[in-house]
């Protein structure tokens, strides 16, 4: 389990990165559309889940790995859930940014960022499946 915190505090910190500079495009870009309004706001979501995760893991893997034993704490299982679920909110919400972003420039390319994001959700969510 202590490995588990591990990664997904590393992965969600990369995304949560990912969507903090891709925040501060956002925000410097020129002009205000409506559809850039919803990707800040969807972006800065996404930024906060991620980091909520990164730092739930983080705090997590560390309370297991000093206790070295088998058993975790019920306090450190019961964060398992709530530190997953930031993750994958976070990254539907990264998805779904993504497949905005082509509608800021034209219509055939929204089309295609959306159709390859939601392509991404599915595979995703047949990955999560699996496990």
């Amino acid at each position: 389990m202590t490995e588990f915190f591990r990664q997904l505090a590393f992965i969600a910190t990369l995304l949560g990165g990912f969507a903090i500079t891709f925040l501060s495009v956002l925000l410097t870009a020129p002009g205000s559309r409506p559809i850039v309004n919803w990707m800040v706001g969807l972006t800065t979501a996404a930024a906060t889940l991620l980091m909520l995760s990164a730092v739930g893991s983080t705090l997590a893997g560390v309370v297991a790995s000093n206790l070295g034993g088998p058993a975790l704490p019920p306090a450190v299982e019961r964060l398992h859930n709530p530190v997953y679920l930031l993750f994958l909110a976070g990254t539907v919400l990264v998805f779904l940014v993504l497949g905005l972003s082509g509608w800021m420039r034209t219509r055939t390319l929204g089309v295609v960022t959306s159709l390859t994001s939601l392509f991404g959700l599915i595979g995703g969510a047949l990955i999560i499946a699996a496990l």
